[in-house]
């Protein structure tokens, strides 16, 4: 831009000149968002624009602690160029995990059909599929959990298919795979399998599945180290369970 930030100042005065200038603030936006003294009130001053651009930025806050509530919100507020923005870093990138993390958060919000209407219009629809229900079980690095004593499969409510040609209830390694990805699971980044199932199971059959691991998990003594078996329910419950927990 040709001049450099003074924090004392811009960090006042880049909240106003966005408010201003709306859209015609990007170009500074862009730069107080790459330039760590600013970068704070610059998060803070994007949050009401929408534009590709601005996705790299709040991809990388949303990946680490300190900024991630105002990541997390620009993401939630503004979806479609979020998703827009992140698929063209995943066409430059295809191994970025902060990129593919923020992609399956979208998904994880009710989002999945316009990730992959945009990724019709720009001829990756197949590849985009694939990144979105691929099991990040498998990157490297990463730790399976392990399910504890108290929550066994074959003891669980049975879930029916939405289906009905589709068979039987799951089976218990079916219901095995899909304790051990909600373990894996938290709000920010839900495993495929549990949106999968999600969509194939009906929803009554998975508000009793996932109270009754709820339960197991209270009555073996509430351990923070298995709070994912509270947030089961939110992953899989419906409104009844919601209006329980509260």
């Amino acid at each position: 831009l040709g001049f450099s930030f003074q924090a004392s100042y811009w960090a006042r005065g880049i909240p106003a000149i966005a408010l201003a200038h709306g859209e015609r603030s990007l170009p500074l936006l862009v730069a107080a968002l790459a330039t760590p003294s600013v970068q704070g009130a610059a998060l803070v001053a994007a949050q009401g624009l929408g534009d590709v651009s601005l996705a790299p930025p709040m991809v990388s806050a949303f990946a680490g602690k300190r900024d991630k509530a105002l990541g997390r919100a620009w993401l939630l507020r503004h979806p479609r160029h979020a998703a827009a923005g992140i698929l063209e870093m995943l066409a430059k990138d295809g191994t970025s995990l902060e990129a593919m993390r923020a992609l399956r958060f979208l998904e994880t919000r009710g989002h999945r059909d316009s990730i992959l209407e945009l990724a019709r219009r720009l001829g990756r629809e197949d590849e985009v599929r694939e990144l979105l229900d691929r099991d990040p079980l498998t990157a490297p690095k990463v730790k399976r959990p392990t399910v504890p004593e108290f929550v066994r499969a074959t003891t669980l409510p049975a879930l029916v298919p939405v289906d009905p040609g589709a068979g039987r209830a799951a089976s218990a390694d079916a219901v095995e795979t899909l304790l051990v990805t909600a373990a894996f699971s938290n709000a920010d980044e839900v495993h495929p399998a549990v949106l999968a199932a999600k969509r194939t199971y009906t929803e009554a059959s998975r508000a009793a599945f996932a109270w009754t691991v709820f339960e197991a998990w209270l009555a073996a003594g509430a351990d923070p180290k298995h709070a994912w078996c509270m947030q089961m329910v939110g992953f899989l419950g419906d409104d009844a369970s919601a209006r329980k927990l509260s």
